[in-house]
């Protein structure tokens, strides 16, 4: 009975099908082609802006990390906290004698409010665009780009 129905089946009717799917086939390959040669391919200096960028964020988070704790007054003895303050003390050092730190003794720990933490994240945020902004220059972008 199979055999019946596939014999009955006209052959131009198997012969478009095969044949609208050929199409359909390179129409999509043609399509995708297309689209892929409108997108642009980001620029190379874009990519080590990137890297500047994240390499910037990773310390600010850090620096902040270093603000939160020294505010809390947080143990120094814990593993987190020593990691935390050995980092970034080396990102904090050029910025230590401008002010100086203002303390709060609690009933058990001592909160301590550095001011060269926050002038270190602003430098270095500012630090950060200026290099990006100068990559973007040294590869023949304009300023606003």
């Amino acid at each position: 009975m199979k055999l019946h129905l596939l014999i009955d089946v006209p052959l131009s009717y198997l012969y478009l099908s095969i044949k609208n799917s050929i199409l359909l086939i390179l129409n999509l390959c043609i399509m995708t082609e297309e689209i892929t040669k409108v997108v642009p391919k980001e620029p190379q200096y874009r990519n080590v802006q990137h890297i500047v960028y994240y390499i910037a964020g990773v310390i600010e988070v850090m620096l902040a990390f270093r603000l939160a704790l020294k505010i809390t007054g947080a143990n120094p003895a814990s593993g987190f906290v020593s990691f935390i303050y050995a980092f970034t003390s080396f990102f904090v050092a050029p910025f230590k004698a401008i002010f100086d730190n203002a303390t709060a003794p609690g009933a058990e720990v001592t909160a301590v409010f550095e001011p060269s933490t926050l002038i270190a994240m602003v430098v270095y945020v500012i630090i950060a665009w200026g290099i990006a902004k100068l990559i973007g220059i040294m590869a023949g972008r304009p300023l606003d780009a």
